[in-house]
């Protein structure tokens, strides 16, 4: 819990929330990025972690208008 700072009026002790904010945005921003990349080690890791089978990715690009479908 922030405490406000006793000879420094608007200054508060202790982790600002936007220090926090910042850690956490950064942190979700790069778990957002390795879990959206193309690795096919990763995707198939985080398929296996959610118990499914995995991913079909070729799936979404051939039923796309313009693909042969298989």
């Amino acid at each position: 819990m922030l405490t406000e700072h006793p000879r420094a009026p608007g200054r508060y002790k202790g982790v600002e929330p936007m220090t926090w904010l910042i850690i956490c945005g950064a942190g979700a921003i790069i778990l957002f990025i390795g879990l959206a990349s193309d690795d096919a080690a990763v995707i198939g890791a985080f398929a296996r972690l959610r118990g499914h089978r995995t991913l079909q990715l070729r799936t979404t690009v051939a039923s796309a208008p313009g693909y042969p479908t298989n």
